[in-house]
């Protein structure tokens, strides 16, 4: 290594004996290897297996059987970022407008919410 550096001194290049070694044998190889699954193929993995409506700690108990782990926060994130629906946005922007409009419409929130209870009602029978 001090040869390649004397070499590239000759030439008026200065680099660093990690610069140097980092070219010469290429970088380390991080825990994954070519054949490894990574972690968010795993846990989509296990949730096919598992179904998506498996709690994160069935998937992390699962996974640690196989010797992955993951954490929670890892496959929340992951669910998030998939685009499941979640109950907050299950509702477009359009649904609360025309909701707006109903309510406008009949009068008030309160008279919207009767109306709405008296057809589910109808439409259950």
């Amino acid at each position: 290594m001090k040869e390649i550096q004397a070499e590239l001194a000759k030439r008026h290049i200065k680099a660093s004996a990690a610069l140097v070694s980092k070219i010469k044998y290429g970088r380390r190889q991080t825990g994954k290897t070519r054949n490894s699954v990574s972690k968010a193929d795993a846990i989509r993995g296990m949730w096919s297996k598992l179904g998506v409506d498996a709690r994160p700690r069935d998937v992390m108990e699962s996974l640690a059987k196989r010797g992955v782990k993951v954490s929670s926060a890892q496959v929340s994130t992951l669910r998030r970022s998939n685009g499941e629906p979640h109950e907050s946005t299950a509702m477009s922007l359009d649904h609360l407008l025309a909701a707006k409009r109903f309510v406008a419409q009949v009068g008030g929130a309160d008279i919207a919410r009767r109306a709405i209870e008296a057809l589910e009602k109808v439409l259950q029978a």
